[in-house]
């Protein structure tokens, strides 16, 4: 996987440097471990000391950055890194990132009606789609219908035949137990080499990659970056 992207890495890194990147939730793990990965751009070693919170990464991503170092363990830097990135650009596309100064990753909190211009519309809204307007009734219905619907699938499951369940979603089922790399590692080994603008999503990740004939979204960047990596039709 390093193979394909230490020649894009110093790239990716002005560029993370260069956009002012926040957290539109209270989950800050991504951000410390992007402000922390940066700080580590320089390092040589292999290996860093567990430190950072990975709730962030998916299993697979967990299980190939962690290994046991002497019966301690140790965070693969390299692999990290592309963790860490992969994970901005599916946070900036899905919002829970924003980017100050941009239009497309702006944060969408700032475009939402503040409660004083909604509270006084809620009971009409409620009453037009069928919700309670209320908080007490609201989480009680909701509980409600929940227990229903568990009670529903229990009463079913005695019935349910494992046998005939996919491969992947049957416990039993014989399957390679061989280490995979996550699917959004792959893509770096199609990466080419172009003249563009850049999208930051498009950049940190690899994966769904644009290129832009006129200014990029986000205005001139402070750093020049004269190439960067393109991977038309991906995935």
């Amino acid at each position: 996987m390093w193979q394909f992207y230490k020649s894009h890495r110093r790239a990716v890194f002005e560029l993370a440097r260069s956009l002012s990147i926040r957290s539109t939730t209270q989950d800050q793990s991504l951000v410390h471990a992007l402000t922390f990965i940066l700080s580590q751009e320089n390092r040589r070693s292999l290996f860093l000391p567990e430190t950072l919170d990975l709730s962030f990464a998916l299993e697979v991503w967990q299980h190939l950055v962690r290994v046991k170092r002497r019966k301690r363990t140790k965070l693969v830097r390299r692999h990290l890194e592309v963790c860490i990135f992969t994970a901005v650009a599916d946070e900036l596309k899905a919002g829970d990132l924003a980017v100050e100064g941009s239009e497309q990753f702006a944060d969408y909190r700032a475009q939402l009606l503040p409660w004083e211009t909604c509270e006084p519309q809620v009971a009409d809204y409620c009453q037009e789609i069928g919700l309670p307007a209320d908080a007490h009734t609201f989480v009680a219905q909701l509980r409600e219908r929940l227990t229903d619907v568990a009670a529903q699938v229990d009463a079913a499951f005695p019935g349910i035949n494992p046998s005939r369940l996919p491969p992947k979603a049957n416990p039993r089922s014989s399957g390679s137990r061989q280490k995979q790399f996550p699917q959004a590692a792959l893509p770096f080994r199609r990466l080419s080499v172009s003249t563009c603008q850049i999208d930051p999503s498009w950049i940190f990740s690899g994966i769904r990659m644009k290129t832009f004939t006129g200014p990029g979204i986000l205005g001139p960047f402070p750093v020049p970056i004269p190439n960067c990596p393109i991977l038309p039709n991906a995935m």
